[in-house]
């Protein structure tokens, strides 16, 4: 999600054997089959006649629409709704986020010019605002081509880091300007100001160059789609095995709030759009890691494989890095651990269980490390597709937590006396307020687009064009072959650096 994380050191067995009557799965809201099967008498004489009768050990549990699961659909209709019409309760449009201490730094940038071979750069200040922003990088090919850039700033909130963020972590955000005057919003991508400054105090020029060639090739990428996206769809004639991990929020981060309910909500939204996502636990639609996940998935997989499931559908919801993804939980009293699930344990989940088809989706910042995993990961199953990752944003960038207009969700209230020492009365201290969190810009165009019945792919694509009007964030997703993955609006990790 949207905070930087920071470390401190993320076949059906027996089938013959049952009746031919037991249905494949059960009704969360129904009871267990009883195990009151009994074998048939082996002294009588027609016995290789009869048929064997033993209880149907392995159960899964369709995810039936709750009540409670109605409302919570109609209050992310409701937030998309108020969204399209630019009203409060709606996603804020924070395309243009700048703050006081991030102007300043702006501002020291504004006049520096130089250039990489032939393409000369230009930090600006525009006299008057153009399309909402106020600073620029200006780019000339030196063939009469010349490029704008607009410059923002990746938003960030008091809730999350009450005493600003320090200057040199700062991801400056950049949207291509059109020849017309316009803005392209769904060309962007996101500098480090440290990356921008080399240690001598110049401008890496090359940095810069990369960057802009990153996000016009990530464009290109989506309208390309290779990995072929646009056409891909769940199966909805078959049993969707639900493995939804969360982190537990132990330590109340606003970030996460809404995130095992998300979690837990999920498949009951996507049942409502027509799919069958099951689960092995009756009622269980979310997974708190208490332990490493990926003893959690293996064990979740294991069993669905037991019950003859072999569609799985992943989803992780914690802080991440290009390193992994972390759930945070408590061990004992006063114990905080970190489970964390790395890159390297998706591609061990993956071999070792060839049979099963995989469709992961992920809200951490860098998405875990995941997308570069999968470029990589040369399917041994031979299969072209049996594995998709879908990401809320790229390795080298950060994800957006949904924030609602005009809302409050966080206010440093301090009292003052008045008059001195006959009266305490609440004020908002330096007004330091956060609008209120709610699940992620991507989640909440997503459920919107499936629920409209639009298939899962195509439902990736708009939510991500969506997405990148209001904030600077990048989705991606990654299909599985043979040969290694193919990508769809997915920029590598720029030589494995570490941010």
């Amino acid at each position: 999600m949207g905070s930087t994380l920071k470390i401190l050191g993320s076949t059906i067995l027996g089938a013959s054997l049952v009746t031919a009557t037991a249905k494949p799965f059960q009704e969360t809201t129904a009871n267990p089959p009883k195990n009151s099967s009994k074998l048939e008498n082996k002294n009588e004489s027609n016995i290789k006649d009869k048929p064997i009768h033993l209880p149907l050990k392995f159960d899964f549990f369709h995810v039936p629409l709750s009540e409670a699961g109605k409302k919570w659909i109609e209050v992310q209709k409701d937030i998309f709704t108020k969204t399209t019409k630019k009203q409060n309760g709606g996603l804020i449009d924070a395309s243009t986020f700048l703050t006081e201490s991030t102007r300043k730094l702006l501002d020291g940038l504004v006049g520096k010019k130089g250039g990489i071979g032939v393409v000369e750069f230009k930090f600006v200040k525009l006299d008057k605002k153009e399309n909402g922003y106020q600073y620029a990088l200006d780019v000339d090919y030196s063939h009469g081509e010349k490029e704008r850039w607009y410059i923002s700033v990746s938003p960030y909130y008091t809730d999350q880091f009450p005493n600003d963020l320090p200057l040199s972590f700062i991801p400056l955000a950049i949207w291509k300007g059109t020849k017309d005057g316009g803005i392209d919003k769904l060309t962007q991508h996101e500098l480090r100001y440290e990356k921008i400054i080399t240690k001598g105090g110049s401008i890496n020029f090359e940095y810069l160059l990369n960057k802009l060639d990153e996000a016009k090739d990530s464009r290109k990428s989506e309208l390309a789609d290779q990995a072929k996206i646009k056409s891909f769809d769940l199966t909805k004639n078959e049993p969707i095995g639900y493995i939804g991990l969360a982190d537990a929020n132990i330590l109340n981060d606003p970030v996460l709030c809404g995130i095992v309910e998300d979690v837990g909500f999920f498949p009951e939204l996507m049942n409502r759009a027509g799919y069958n996502f099951v689960t092995n636990k009756k009622g269980q639609n979310v997974i708190q890691v208490d332990r490493a996940p990926k003893q959690i998935i293996e064990s979740e997989v294991e069993s669905f494989r037991k019950k003859g499931v072999k569609n799985v559908y992943l989803k992780l919801s914690a802080h991440g890095n290009e390193v992994g993804t972390y759930f945070l939980y408590k061990q004992g009293e006063n114990i905080l651990r970190y489970g964390i699930l790395t890159p390297r344990d998706l591609g061990d989940i993956l071999d070792k269980f060839q049979d099963c088809k995989f469709v992961i989706a992920t809200d951490a910042c860098h998405n875990g490390g995941l997308s570069d995993t999968l470029k990589r990961y040369k399917d041994p199953s031979g299969k072209d597709g049996r594995i998709h990752l879908f990401t809320q944003s790229k390795i080298s960038g950060f994800n957006q937590e949904g924030r609602l207009k005009g809302t409050v969700g966080h206010a440093d209230i301090r009292t003052m006396q008045f008059p001195i020492g006959l009266l305490s009365v609440p004020v908002i201290y330096k007004a330091n307020i956060a609008p209120k969190t709610s699940s992620s810009y991507y989640n909440i165009f997503f459920y919107s687009h499936i629920l409209n019945g639009e298939p899962y792919g195509k439902a990736h694509l708009k939510a991500d064009e969506d997405v990148k009007k209001l904030v600077p964030c990048d989705a991606g997703a990654t299909k599985s072959t043979p040969q290694g993955g193919i990508t769809t609006s997915m920029l590598e990790l720029e030589n494995k650096e570490r941010i």
